[in-house]
């Protein structure tokens, strides 16, 4: 047979009658869900007529999304294709500098002969 010293010795946390129905009120009651719009086929309708918009404008912003990609992928497209000459341009520049440089003192040293007389 347990004793109410065995009881105290076990050191269980039963609630209150006080703490049961505060614990109790965090919860809604039949009643009280009964009377929630989300249960009545008027309120069933608007959440579904809500549900629809939202899935429109997500479909709304999934399209603009995608449209901004492509703009976006063109935009890069035609950056690289402008990186990719200007690479080109300045290997060409390069290859030729030494020769448009000595091409440039020889025109002037026959400037120099020439309008120095």
């Amino acid at each position: 047979m347990i004793t109410d010293a065995d009881v105290k010795r076990l050191k269980l946390d039963f609630l209150t009658k006080k703490e049961f129905k505060e614990e109790a009120k965090k919860f809604a009651t039949k009643v009280e869900l009964e009377k929630l719009d989300a249960r009545t086929a008027e309120g069933f309708l608007e959440v579904q007529k809500q549900f629809s918009e939202v899935k429109s404008s997500i479909k709304s912003l999934d399209n603009r999304i995608g449209s901004l990609e492509q703009r976006i992928l063109t935009m890069d497209d035609h950056i690289m294709g402008a990186l990719h000459t200007l690479t080109i341009e300045n290997k060409i520049t390069a290859n030729y500098r030494p020769k448009i440089e000595n091409h440039e003192q020889r025109i002037t040293k026959v400037e120099s002969v020439v309008f120095a007389g």
